[in-house]
């Protein structure tokens, strides 16, 4: 995997992408990401419904999103850390 960036795992019909932020709190920072629904706007744009999990920092949330060329990956790790998440849980 690369430093940062995304994987896709296939389980059971679902993608979840790992993004590795390249950030370090109680571990390394890895996103766990799953797409919920996907469309394109108007102007070409992808619009996601996407949930998460921050294993690292033992929290989970989810978020409406538009991807640009940087990926799924940075959109949603740009909403969590903007504070533009539809609901947040804190984990164990």
């Amino acid at each position: 995997m690369p430093k940062h960036g995304r994987q896709i795992n296939h389980m059971k019909g679902v993608h979840m992408i790992h993004y590795k932020t390249g950030r370090t709190y109680d571990s390394a920072q890895i996103l766990e990401i799953v797409i919920e629904s996907e469309s394109i706007d108007e102007f070409g744009l992808r619009d996601i419904v996407a949930t998460f999990k921050d294993p690292s920092r033992h929290i989970a949330g989810r978020v409406r999103t538009v991807v640009f060329n940087d990926g799924i990956g940075q959109a949603v790790l740009d909403s969590y850390d903007s504070g533009r998440y539809e609901s947040i849980t804190f984990t164990h």
